[in-house]
């Protein structure tokens, strides 16, 4: 994770969105590089998930939400690393992006706790 993340910060065209709670509070942020393809969320507004539960990422594509990775934890920030890879070629303009709490087996529309504009 932190490979990727220092990788994407070191490319000068990388892009960041705001990542807000649903309320509006900013409350993390998610990079991406187009030359490499990679992508990492940050944040330390959420708190361990309960059991049997995760945080679970996710893009929208062509009006669609598409699940992406599941958040880790390191001490308190909580993060995601992938590849844009699985969006096709590129982030569409004003792409959602969001969080959601959710059972591991997935299978239910989770809790939205944090959302950003690509």
């Amino acid at each position: 994770g932190t490979a990727t993340l220092d990788g994407i910060l070191q490319d000068s065209g990388h892009q960041v969105a705001l990542l807000k709670t649903p309320a509006g509070t900013p409350a993390g942020t998610v990079s991406w590089s187009a030359s490499d393809r990679s992508v990492v969320v940050l944040t330390t507004a959420l708190q361990s998930p309960p059991a049997g539960q995760v945080y679970r990422c996710w893009i929208e594509q062509n009006g669609a939400g598409v699940a992406v990775g599941e958040m880790q934890f390191s001490g308190s920030t909580a993060y995601w690393a992938g590849s844009l890879g699985s969006w096709g070629n590129a982030v569409a303009p004003s792409s959602r992006f969001w969080v959601s709490l959710e059972p591991v087996a997935g299978g239910s529309k989770g809790t939205l706790v944090l959302v950003g504009t690509l």
